[in-house]
């Protein structure tokens, strides 16, 4: 039951924590130069992230990543319970219950 812009929150922010970490990793130990985002404006987390793909991380979690997840959980995988989304306290979006 935790809150939909909560969740895309925390999704965000571990997306983005592992973008940071992977360019560390892969840019500056390994300094293969896969992307530099050093003359970006908003770039952030020793020039691993910027602020435009942090917005882009945060809609596709929210529009896709989070919805999807959860229908795959629910029609593939059988997970119960029905999936549904609260924002701000009001239930928005509920899953049509699967047929078994």
């Amino acid at each position: 039951d935790l809150d939909y812009t909560i969740q895309v929150l925390i999704s965000t922010i571990l997306c983005t924590l592992s973008e940071g970490i992977c360019g560390l990793i892969v840019n500056v130990w390994l300094q293969l130069n896969v992307w530099n985002y050093s003359k970006l404006w908003g770039t952030f987390f020793f020039g691993q992230c910027n602020t435009f793909f942090v917005i882009v991380w945060l809609v596709l979690i929210a529009l896709i990543g989070i919805p999807l997840c959860d229908a795959i959980n629910y029609y593939i995988l059988k997970i119960e319970p029905c999936p549904y989304y609260i924002i701000f306290g009001h239930k928005f979006l509920q899953f049509k219950e699967r047929k078994n």
